[in-house]
């Protein structure tokens, strides 16, 4: 009895230790690098089941572009996923909180109605958030006058912080 006790601690021990491994992060799991890997094998034609999990072991671990993309995969479908946009639309916002530019994921969803009813207002929201990546569709909204008023001088302002070369769009929008 002494010597089964024993050995049920030991494969108590021994289960909790490899649990726990399991759940401890690799050292690159929000390496810039491992981002780009993410990108890169989630753009693949054809898709692999191994990229898939790939990026979805290093969404879970926390890297904010690996988020992203399985969100992206999420919200287009046919990559291994069912289109789920309440799926893309919780990665998205997980990984905004690591990296404030996936806002940008969340202004293109409420612009274009993806699992809610459209919504301009949101979509400027989400796009302020993100920064200068979203500058040009945010600049759009307002040149447009959608999700709020009008305000021209504000779209120009925006691409003319955008524009790094003449006849980039944000000089092309310029122009409008």
């Amino acid at each position: 009895m002494d010597a089964m006790l024993k050995t049920l601690t030991l494969l108590v021990l021994l289960s909790t230790i490899m649990g726990c491994k399991s759940l401890t992060r690799p050292a690159d799991y929000d390496s810039s690098m491992t981002g780009f890997r993410c990108m890169w094998i989630g753009g693949q034609k054809p898709f692999e089941r191994d990229n898939l999990r790939y990026i979805e072991r290093y969404a879970e671990y926390g890297n904010a572009t690996c988020m992203a993309i399985l969100g992206k995969l999420y919200q287009e479908g046919g990559y291994g996923v069912d289109q789920d946009f309440r799926e893309a639309h919780a990665l998205f916002v997980e990984a905004a909180k690591l990296d404030p530019a996936v806002n940008v994921l969340l202004g293109q969803m409420a612009e274009r109605g993806e699992g809610e009813p459209v919504d301009y207002a949101r979509a400027r929201t989400f796009y302020r958030l993100s920064g200068k990546n979203a500058a040009l569709p945010l600049g759009r909204l307002m040149e447009e006058g959608k999700g709020g008023p009008q305000d021209l001088p504000g779209a120009l302002a925006l691409y003319l912080e955008a524009s790094e070369r003449c006849g980039d769009e944000a000089w092309l929008a310029m122009n409008r």
